[in-house]
């Protein structure tokens, strides 16, 4: 492949969790992508599945308009997803590359899973047993 992905880690830079995604944490993935040939990359994507294959995050440099310039040989990636929407559960990452064109250079619909760890609520209150795949903060009014 002339654009192939290496190696990939992920970090939520919260040791007491051993690093592992938290539900509205940050995701820090470090991405080791191989290149044949100099190249602008117009589509680099990590992409979260449920079990079922249902897309839940899809972090793509073509929806910030970010082009990224690929020398040849190993090139290092850091994608930074600042809040993780996702409540506790096992979940799926997929990887996607693509040139500005729309060739498809690599693509891997389950490259591996995560886990997204309950660190517990900070607020009262008991969460239900059988609860959504996004948390959802709000608030509730009587009058």
């Amino acid at each position: 492949k002339e654009v192939r992905f290496e190696a990939i880690k992920f970090s939520s830079h919260h040791q007491e969790i051993s690093c592992q995604p938290y539900p509205n944490g940050p995701l820090t993935l470090w991405i080791k992508l191989f290149s044949s040939h100099p190249r602008s990359l117009g589509s680099l994507a990590i992409t979260i599945y449920d079990a079922y294959g249902t897309k839940l995050v899809n972090a793509d440099t073509m929806t910030i308009g970010r082009i990224l310039d690929l020398v040849p040989g190993l090139n290092n990636i850091c994608l930074n997803i600042k809040t993780v929407h996702l409540n506790p559960g096992q979940y799926i990452v997929g990887l996607w590359a693509a040139d500005p064109a729309g060739e498809v250079f690599d693509s891997i619909t389950s490259a591996f899973k995560i886990e997204v760890l309950d660190i517990g609520s900070e607020g009262v209150g008991v969460k239900p047993k059988f609860d959504g795949l996004v948390p959802c903060e709000f608030d509730v009014l009587v009058s």
